[in-house]
C-alpha cells in the first residue's frame, strides 16, 4: 500500500499489475508434436529429439502449441540475440 501510493502520487511514473503465466506442457504423444516431429525427420533424415527450455513462449497462449525447430544441430545460438539470424539452409 505504501508504495502504491508513493506512485500514485508521482506523475512520472505508471504502476501497472503483472502476473505470471502458468507453465506450458503439450505431451510428446499430442497429435501436434508428433507431425512436426515427422515432417522435421522426413525433412531432415534426422531424428527430432524433442527437448523442453525453460522461459516464455508465445505457444504459452495456445492450448497446444509448441516452438519448434528454430535451432539446428552443431549451429551458433543466435536466439534473442543481437545479430539474430538462421542459416538459409536450415
Amino acid at each position: 500500500k505504501v508504495i502504491r501510493d508513493a506512485f500514485e502520487s508521482a506523475s512520472e511514473f505508471d504502476l501497472g499489475e503483472f502476473k505470471d503465466s502458468k507453465p506450458h506442457h503439450v505431451s510428446a504423444d499430442h497429435p501436434l508434436v508428433k507431425t512436426l516431429q515427422k515432417v522435421y525427420e522426413g525433412q531432415l533424415g534426422k531424428k527430432a529429439d524433442l527437448i523442453s527450455i525453460g522461459g516464455g513462449t508465445y505457444a504459452r497462449s495456445l492450448k497446444a502449441g509448441v516452438a519448434f525447430g528454430p535451432l539446428f544441430p552443431g549451429r551458433p545460438d543466435s536466439a534473442h540475440q543481437k545479430d539474430e539470424y538462421i542459416e538459409i539452409d536450415d
